[in-house]
Parts: C-alpha cells; structure tokens; sequence
C-alpha cells in the first residue's frame, strides 16, 4: 500500500493528541505514576483481546529469542522509562514545553537510523522534516495561559517552601525543579528515539540468521507487557498499588483513562510501529512529532479553547512539511 508508513504516522499523532487531553484531565487529578502504569494495564488488555478474537491468540508464541529480547528492550527503554520521565516532566513544566522537548525524538531517531539501519533521506525529506519539526517547536513555545500553569500536587509538595531562598517561578516551581522537568524530558526524548529504533531491528527479521520478520502488532504487545511488569513492580515496591487502584476506581476518571488507554497506548503505539517499519525513522517521528498541531482542531472541539492566529499559522506550516514528506 502506497504511504502506509507516512499515514500510520500521521494516524499515531492523531491518536497521541487525543490521548493527551484525556491524560491530562486524568493526570491532574491522579499523578503520572497513576496515569503510566493504568494505561499500560489497559493497553495489554485491548491487544490481548484484539489478538484473541482475530485468532492469532493472546500472545505471539512463535517469536524468536533474538527479537523477543529485542523488542523486551524496546518496552524498557522507550514505554517504562521513556514515558514515564515524559509524564512527570509534562506535571513539572508543563505539556507545552514538554512537547517542545518531544520535538527533538525524530532527528534523533533520524541520525539512529543512518548509524543503525543505514537509512537515508532525500533533501525533499529533510526541507519537510525541517518544516514540520519547526512549525511544531513555534506553535509549542507560544505563551501558555495563566490556567494551564496552575501547578500540580505531586509537583508541588516537592518544591521549596516560601522561606527558601531559591525564588519560584510563574508556575510555582524554582529552578532546581524544572531543570529537572528537562532531564525527565530529555530522557523521554533519547527513550522514545531509541525504543522505536531498535523495535525496527527486532521486527524486520533477518535471512542471514533465520530469523523470521516480527509483526508490528505481536511486537506492540510484547513491548506494553514488558514494560508494564516493569512499571508496575516499581509501584508495588513503593507501596503505592492500593492509592493507585483506588484512585482509578473511585476518583472518576476511570472511563477517561480507558478511552485514553484506547486510543494512545494501543491505536497510536500499533500505529507507530507500523510506520517505523514502512518508512525511514526520521520521516516516521516527524509526522509523529505532529501531535501538538492536532491538538488544535481537538482542542476547539473539546475544550471549546480560542486558537490564536500563531497556533494556526503553524497548522499551515506544518501541513506543508508533511506534504513534502508525503511527495519526497
């Protein structure tokens, strides 16, 4: 099928802007860790059943050591670490700058591929990479509104008192705080670039050592059920099963969290594999990379919100970059 890597992506950064409106309703009121370790939960749950009722079974037996190992590494690094310093960065500076921090995955995936994978880009590919990944960066680095830098507790709680010296910012976190909301963004930036990358190599397979190629579904499971075993044995060790599971269940934000669970960690990383192994890395995570524009249609919809004429700008921009991907 022609374009099928460059629509799944598209499609993954469609379901990604979704995902992040509801988990930032959810994530308010129940905290990242919450919100990581339910969704990976959901997540094994939709593509256990999905590969149940479509007959393949619930778990793809036939997968070899090689990419099995591979693919256990992929959930590691990007789903249990990558995203889990992403959701904790979103709640220390916030989900505009943290997309911003996003941004950088695709050129890093771009360069991993070249190294890795021996993947090259033609300079239609790259004027459109750099359109699109700009546009993003411009529409993100707008100013935020005065409500969307309201501080959460769990970030809050951990900041400075008022009597220390260290002075706090507009969003009531100092310095210190989110220089470290950067390191957890950064790392999800290296986390997501990584795990895609050497997903791909699980999954094409190679002739020379027998190893047959791995399909983008079994692999998205395989790659949810490590990392979910990983996230929720740090929850457990740290005594925080019981507040997260009643929260889930009686803070009302369960149905939220499914829908979000649905539409993120199930459609949208599916998806993305799909597009990591039909297309080049950086071309992939730059129409990934999209989200935040898409947020805007969604955010009219949902939220009701007032887009201003930067935001739209932006839209347009990006629209080109992903046209000249689509052409290239």
């Amino acid at each position: 099928m022609p374009y099928l890597g460059e629509s799944a992506a598209l499609g993954a950064a469609v379901c990604w802007a979704m995902t992040a409106i509801a988990y930032s309703k959810a994530g308010r009121d129940l905290g990242s860790e919450a919100v990581n370790g339910s969704r990976l939960l959901h997540a094994v749950f939709f593509l256990s059943s999905h590969m149940l009722i479509s007959g393949v079974g619930p778990w793809p037996w036939e997968m070899d050591s090689y990419p099995l190992f591979m693919l256990s590494l992929s959930g590691l690094i990007g789903l249990a670490l990558g995203d889990a310093a992403l959701f904790h960065s979103y709640l220390i500076i916030g989900p505009r700058l943290g997309m911003l921090m996003m941004s950088l995955w695709p050129a890093v995936a771009a360069v991993l591929g070249f190294f890795v994978l021996g993947e090259k880009l033609s300079t239609g590919s790259i004027i459109g990479m750099t359109l699109t990944m700009g546009s993003v960066t411009w529409v993100a680095l707008e100013r935020r509104r005065k409500d969307e830098c309201e501080p959460v507790e769990e970030v809050v709680s951990s900041c400075p008192s008022p009597d220390d010296k260290e002075a706090l910012s507009e969003d009531g976190t100092s310095s210190r705080m989110r220089l470290f909301g950067f390191v957890c963004a950064l790392v999800g930036v290296l986390g997501q670039a990584i795990g895609i990358v050497v997903a791909k190599v699980a999954m094409l397979g190679s002739a020379e050592l027998g190893l047959k190629p791995v399909d983008p579904l079994a692999a998205t499971l395989t790659r949810m059920l490590v990392a979910t075993i990983a996230i929720w044995a740090v929850i457990l060790l740290r005594g925080k099963g019981g507040p997260i599971c009643r929260g889930l269940l009686f803070g009302g934000r369960l149905k939220i969290m499914i829908f979000g669970s649905f539409v993120g960690p199930f459609i949208g990383v599916w998806l993305s594999l799909v597009a990591g192994l039909k297309t080049e890395l950086g071309i992939a995570g730059t129409l990934m990379a999209t989200s935040p524009i898409w947020v805007i249609p969604l955010s009219i919809i949902f939220e009701k919100e007032t887009v201003s004429i930067r935001a739209w700008v932006g839209a347009v921009v990006a629209f080109v970059g992903v046209s000249l991907l689509f052409v290239s």
